[in-house]
This record gives C-alpha cells, structure tokens and sequence, in this order.
C-alpha cells in the first residue's frame, strides 16, 4: 500500500521517527476445481485441483466422514506447489456416500476449507448376450451356459429370474438356473409345456447383492416336426384275397409307444373299414385289407397317425 514517515516530538526536547508501513492484508489460500459431487462408480477416483497463497505454499489435507467407505489410507493429497491432485481410493462395499473435506492451511495458520458429497455406486452385474435357442415339442434344453460376473458379488451369489412373453408355450417357471458343482459357472434350463409349439421371448435379469440388475432378452423357437408315413403306394389285387402292405409311421416330437395309426376306406362296399388291420407298433407297421367276397372296384384308404396324449 506504501509508507508513512511518523516524527514524535517532546516539548523541550528533541524529536524522533520512524516509518510506519501499511500492507495489502494477508488473504485466505484458495481453492479451485476442488468440489466434485455425485455418483462414482467402484474404483480408485483421482480429482485434480489447483491451490494458491500469496505468502506461501499451503498445506494441504482432507479428511472423510465415513471411514467404512474411505478407510485409513484411502484418501491422499498429493502434489506440491499449486498443482495437487486428491486420490480416493474406496472400500469394496455396497453402494454408500461421504462427505469430503479438504483443508488448505497456510504459514499464518490461516486456513481454506471446502467440502464435497461424494458417492459410491456398486457397478451393475455383467451379463452377456445369450444366443437363440430351438426346442422340439416335448424335448427340453438341459444347459444354456451363462457369462456371469459381478465387481463385488460372487457369481453363485448372484439371483437370477426368467420371465417368459408366452407363458403359454414356456412358463417362467420352466426356466430354472444352477451353479455347476465345484465352479463360478451358472447354467439355465428350459422346459417348453407339454405338447406345445411356437415362440417366446425370455428375459433373464441378473441382481447382485447391491440390488444392481442388468437383463439379457432371447428368443426360444419350440418346434412341432411333422409325422410322416413311408413305404405307402397304390396297390392292386384280384377279387377275393387280402392286402397285406408293410409301411413305417412315426412323429418327430412323440415316443412311438404313444402313436396309433386308424384307417378309413371310401368305398365300404368293397372294403369295409373294420376288414383293414393295422398291426404292429410304430415305426415298422403292417396294413391288412380283406376285400367282400365277389367284388371288384377301387378304394381310397386313409391313414391317419394321432398320438394319446
């Protein structure tokens, strides 16, 4: 600011002086960049800021309010001069927040103080794309291997749910998961109801033990393969004797024991529906057809293949 020069007389004596000089008043150390506010996720934090004195180089510490989430060790200043940095380093806990205090404190003990809320969110589950998958009808898919993984919940430990868009065709309870004995490996099963065909969209959502979630959709095609016959041909005969035609029958989607093959005549005259004998069981099958004495003429047999369930 400058100097004043002061002289101090004394009646009947001589005078003295001296210099009185007035300063710029000392000011606070400063801060910028420090506050930082909001959601992190897991990990070491690293925020840079800048302090400044006009004296001195300020000291510089800081301090948290919650020492399960920043333990002893978990919150460096570090730096010299202006340039500093604040390295946090939390501990593997579920979502939590602290209140962060950072000090400045210059030559003259005079000090700078900022605070911040910073908050720690655990990171969502990992869970990769899951392929589509075909089914037949009445089959089930024993194991869909999962790509699973979690920052701080072990994967055993992870719930899984399964929510069907067809019920109908695969219930959400048809969807059940495991963890393969002696692994970190998670699997799901998946059983179409009995006898049905078609498609569904099934949701898989993952939750660790921070109720994070991630979900992966799929398409599940259940298909109905069609029965078939073979070794049936148009057949010609004289008057009065029997038919006896070998043929195979089968259904893709149904056990042979659960097959029936019936047959139906179109022209009963000449051969009436309760003289063609179906023996056998599925596949290898054997059709006997016994004509009415003293006719002739053609028929139409029909065959038909149902199951019993």
């Amino acid at each position: 600011m400058g100097a004043v020069k002061v002289r101090v007389a004394y009646n009947g004596g001589s005078g003295s002086g001296f210099t009185l000089t007035v300063d710029t008043p000392p000011t606070l150390p400063t801060f910028t960049d420090v506050t930082r506010a909001g959601a992190m996720p897991q990990g070491t934090i690293t925020i840079p800021f800048t302090v400044t004195d006009d004296l001195s180089v300020p000291t510089v510490f800081a301090t948290t309010s919650n020492g399960n989430l920043i333990p002893v060790g978990g919150l460096v200043v570090d730096g010299t001069g202006s340039g500093r940095t604040i390295v946090i380093t939390p501990a593997d806990v579920f979502s939590n927040d602290a209140t962060i205090t950072v000090t400045a404190l210059d030559d003259r003990l005079q000090s700078t103080v900022r605070t911040f809320l910073l908050t720690i969110t655990d990171a969502a589950p990992v869970l990769a794309p899951i392929p589509d998958q075909t089914i037949h009808t009445d089959d089930f898919l024993p194991r869909v291997d999962l790509a699973l993984g979690d920052d701080l919940t072990s994967v055993p430990m992870i719930t899984l749910t399964a929510v069907s868009s067809n019920p109908a065709l695969i219930p959400n309870s048809g969807v059940q998961f495991f963890v393969l004995g002696g692994t970190q490996t998670r699997v799901m099963s998946i059983t179409p109801a009995a006898h049905k065909a078609g498609q569904t969209l099934i949701t898989v959502t993952a939750t660790d033990n921070g109720n994070q979630t991630v979900s992966q959709s799929f398409t599940v095609t259940v298909t109905n393969e069609a029965p078939f016959f073979d070794g049936l041909s148009d057949q010609r005969i004289f008057a009065d004797s029997k038919l006896t035609l070998p043929f195979t029958a089968g259904d893709p989607d149904t056990s042979n024991e659960l097959l029936t093959v019936t047959a139906e005549s179109s022209n009963t005259g000449l051969l009436p529906n309760d003289k063609i004998v179906i023996g056998g069981t599925a596949p290898d099958l054997t059709l006997t057809a016994t004509t009415t004495l003293g006719q002739t003429g053609s028929t139409v047999i029909t065959l038909t293949l149902s199951d019993r369930h």
